[in-house]
């Protein structure tokens, strides 16, 4: 059964069950309410009776039974004595007489009670006569047959107008469900056609309104902008990298086959192998940046953490690469005033700082000095590596973190993965990476990472 059906098939069984308990309530308080009123008349018609009580030849009798005004139809007024028998009477007993008797009988106090004779219900009032004691009771009876009757017409009322009701609402119901789930069959429409070779349609049409659906969507269409932008870049990068391997594997190729076509002397092997370990060693660094860009995108950095001071982590770090810096006539200089101490995943943060001062040291100019600062603030240790080169353009300076991205000013033979590759591990650590330009000319590349709670208590 669909939602649609469901929903008015809770929405109709709640609908009758509240209307049927509506009209039961609407019955009991019809009929008490007519029964109450009856009982007012019945207590005014007794006291009216007692009024005209009369003593005649010793015992009690009524008064004015032959009047118009004591005459009422349908009614029975009888006067009894302690043991029930009937004195005087307004009309000829009803057939349950004797139930009358002992009810009369047995009332020492004015009440009301609903007798069955037959299958007629009678209501009757009883009201003692008192002088000193009981000396009779006057009892008046009416017929239940009007209330009967109108509770009846009331029944058959409800009847009627209750199922009409409730098929109403079952039309209603249905239409209702049918334009609140509307949206959702759009929805299911639009995710059908939604494919991987056509990420640029979205879920939420233009009909929707703006509600819980319509927020839905939009929502959903967000994760899906995401999704294309994710895929968009996957088959980017996988044609960046088979572009990027290829240029060596075709090194390697050419060089071992033109080894292999004829004899060759001791130093053409030589210089030949050495190509292709050159290439291999490209090869490997590529697969390499890969393999930690994939542990990144996948969140499988080390869970485990240690504290690190960023003075020791960035000495060491130019120390490394000190000798290629006096090949270049570069000098490296590194400032941390005091101590900064962060969480060092998978001893990650080395190959951010190696790849920033490799990037630095490839655009540095001779006699020029790479600077490397580290300072805190705020809960973050913020550190900046600059170099006085040719600096990156305004709209370079989002995309050199891409993968593979590599400006038109690029130096070297790089894959252009080392800037990702540091996006990648800070991004895993909580921080943030930008690129900015130095006073002066040149790139400048910050990283801001979380201080420990440790560094934060001193």
């Amino acid at each position: 059964m669909s939602i649609r059906l469901r929903l008015t098939a809770w929405y109709v069984l709640t609908l009758a069950v509240a209307l049927g308990a509506v009209g039961l309530a609407l019955v009991l308080v019809f009929r008490g309410a007519m029964e109450r009123q009856l009982d007012g008349e019945l207590a005014t018609r007794a006291a009216q009776v007692a009024s005209s009580i009369q003593a005649d030849g010793g015992g009690l009798a009524l008064q004015g039974q032959g009047d118009e005004s004591f005459v009422v139809g349908g009614e029975f007024v009888g006067l009894y004595d302690r043991s029930g028998k009937l004195l005087d009477s307004s009309a000829p007993p009803p057939k349950a007489s004797d139930a009358i008797a002992s009810f009369a009988a047995g009332s020492a106090a004015s009440r009301s009670e609903t007798l069955t004779s037959g299958t007629e219900r009678l209501r009757i009032r009883a009201l003692p006569v008192t002088d000193n004691g009981v000396l009779a009771t006057i009892v008046v009876v009416r017929s239940l047959a009007s209330i009967d009757s109108a509770v009846s017409q009331l029944l058959g009322i409800l009847a009627l107008v209750l199922p009409l009701a409730v098929a109403i609402a079952a039309v209603g119901g249905y239409v209702l469900a049918y334009r609140a789930l509307r949206p959702v069959e759009l929805l299911r429409r639009a995710a059908e056609d939604y494919g991987a070779k056509d990420l640029s349609r979205r879920l939420a049409p233009r009909e929707l309104r703006d509600d819980e659906l319509g927020r839905l969507a939009r929502t959903l269409d967000a994760m899906l902008d995401r999704v294309a932008a994710a895929v968009e870049q996957q088959r980017r990068f996988t044609g960046d990298a088979s572009h990027e391997l290829r240029t060596p594997i075709a090194t390697i190729m050419a060089d071992a086959t033109l080894s292999l076509e004829r004899a060759r002397s001791a130093d053409d092997y030589r210089a030949a192998i050495g190509r292709i370990e050159a290439e291999a060693e490209r090869m490997a660094g590529i697969v390499e940046g890969l393999l930690v860009l994939a542990r990144s995108d996948a969140r499988s950095l080390a869970a485990r953490s240690e504290e690190v001071d960023l003075r020791a982590l960035l000495e060491a770090s130019a120390e490394r690469a000190a000798s290629r810096a006096s090949d270049r006539g570069v000098r490296i200089a590194t400032r941390v005033d005091r101590p900064v101490v962060v969480a060092d995943r998978d001893s990650g943060l080395e190959q951010v700082f190696d790849n920033l001062l490799d990037n630095a040291l490839r655009y540095a100019p001779a006699g020029s000095a790479v600077e490397v600062e580290a300072t805190a603030g705020d809960g973050m240790a913020r550190i900046t590596v600059s170099d006085h080169g040719p600096g990156i353009a305004p709209g370079e300076r989002t995309r050199v973190f891409e993968r593979f991205h590599r400006g038109e000013g690029a130096r070297g033979p790089g894959a252009g993965l080392g800037l990702a590759i540091a996006r990648s591990i800070v991004d895993a650590h909580a921080g943030r990476i930008s690129a900015a330009e130095t006073p002066g000319g040149g790139a400048a590349f910050v990283v801001e990472l979380p201080l420990t709670r440790d560094y934060e208590a001193l």
